[in-house]
């Protein structure tokens, strides 16, 4: 296990990555661990929770030195369906209006279009925080509501496990 980027002195910052980012970043710690002589001629595989269960299958589509993977919370879908679900599941736990839901779930995937279209996260910022008024907007927006969090949630919510568990995605 390393140090996630940008805590006990590795370099970069975990927001600045993208999914395939800490892909190439997982092939080069395997690459040092193949080299380490107890580890010689054995399989070698990669454990993800959360985000790592899509790193670890990105990982693994893109070299043969993966042996296994075992992902835990299953990265079965697109970061953007997760994102979403989770939303609307924390909307509805705290007792959101069905129309409060609908509401903010139109702004979420509105919010998602415009960040995969590569829209500036501070433009998409500046429509969210003008939505401040809505009950809603405080849960839907919690953990990206800045925009260093924009920018890193847009670059996580193109990745497409079924693509990469299925093959259709090429290295």
């Amino acid at each position: 296990m390393h140090d996630t980027p940008g805590c006990g002195g590795s370099p970069v910052h975990w927001t600045e990555q993208t999914p395939d980012d800490r892909a190439a970043e997982t092939l080069a710690a395997l690459g040092v661990l193949r080299e380490h002589p107890k580890v010689a001629g054995q399989p070698v595989g990669l454990l993800g929770i959360s985000q790592g269960g899509w790193v670890a299958l990105l990982t693994a589509a893109a070299s043969a030195d993966v042996d296994f993977i075992v992902a835990v919370s299953g990265p079965g879908v697109a970061p953007a369906v997760q994102e979403r679900d989770r939303i609307e599941s924390e909307l509805r736990a705290a007792g959101s209006s069905e129309a409060d839901v609908v509401e903010a779930l139109e702004w979420i995937d509105e919010r998602t279009r415009r960040l995969l279209a590569g829209e500036a996260a501070e433009s998409v910022l500046a429509d969210q925080e003008s939505l401040a008024d809505r009950a809603w907007q405080a849960v839907a927006t919690e953990h990206f509501d800045n925009p260093v969090m924009l920018r890193f949630l847009a670059g996580i919510l193109g990745m497409q496990p079924a693509a990469v568990m299925t093959g259709q995605l090429l290295r």
